[in-house]
């Protein structure tokens, strides 16, 4: 593999991921705010199936609507504002009570975030040898909200949230904006991610190197195949320190 001066990384599924499934999370918040008694009386609404689905409604939205450069639509992400719409479902109409719902949902979410496997010790070891970025994807309240609550902040030179430009992964714009703070032309740095639709091809329009962070060992042709493949963060330091 070519000399390196930079490794950015993906944040979400790459380097942390929520040990918590959106629907647990839900409940915990409404049974804090004492108002269990919605699961009750709703089922048809608040139940596993009808959550994921609503979710999902709400991601796909996003993500089409980010394709148009509508940016930053759900200031706290698609699954809170899909727990706002499931809400409003089951008869939840003041302003002041949704917004507090959607908060506690994110604190329980955020409340369980942790760091994927190897993910600190890869970082700050590629550290001492290269320039270390990230570029997440995301609403910008809610990405720094996670950047501040693992207190990673300092692992690195750069960081660039996505809705703070206006511009999403896989736009090359992104990378090249993050480049040029790191003063590093795009053959000497590399992406690590774990999205082939966002990350890698991201990675590949805007001229880097792609490292594919491939957990669940799925492959869609549809995509252009990374530059390498991987199935745990440890390997970027047999990968990168060969160099």
């Amino acid at each position: 593999m070519a000399a390196h001066k930079a490794v950015i990384f993906d944040l979400d599924g790459t380097l942390c991921e929520y040990r918590i499934a959106p629907y647990k999370a839900f409940y915990s918040a409404l049974e804090a705010a004492d108002c269990a008694n919605l699961l009750v009386a709703h089922p048809d609404i608040f139940n596993a199936d009808n959550f994921k689905t609503q979710i999902k409604s709400v991601w796909d939205e996003s993500t089409e609507r980010a394709k148009q450069g509508e940016i930053n639509l759900f200031p706290y992400g698609a699954s809170t504002e899909g727990v706002r719409r499931l809400l409003i479902q089951a008869g939840v109409e003041d302003e002041a009570e949704l917004s507090q719902h959607q908060q506690s949902y994110l604190e329980q979410m955020v409340s369980h975030l942790h760091f994927c496997e190897g993910a600190e010790h890869v970082v700050h070891a590629l550290k001492e040898r290269y320039q270390v970025g990230l570029i997440t994807n995301g609403p910008s309240e809610l990405q720094w909200g996670k950047i501040n609550h693992l207190n990673i902040k300092g692992w690195f030179d750069g960081i660039i949230v996505s809705d703070d430009l206006g511009i999403r992964k896989p736009d090359p714009r992104i990378y090249e904006t993050l480049l040029a703070e790191l003063n590093v032309a795009p053959s000497e740095a590399a992406y690590v991610g774990d999205t082939l639709q966002y990350d890698m091809l991201g990675a590949r329009n805007a001229g880097l190197t792609s490292v594919w962070v491939n957990q669940k060992k799925t492959y869609d042709p549809a995509f252009p195949k990374p530059d390498h493949e991987i199935k745990q963060l440890e390997e970027l330091l047999t990968l990168f320190f060969a160099e």
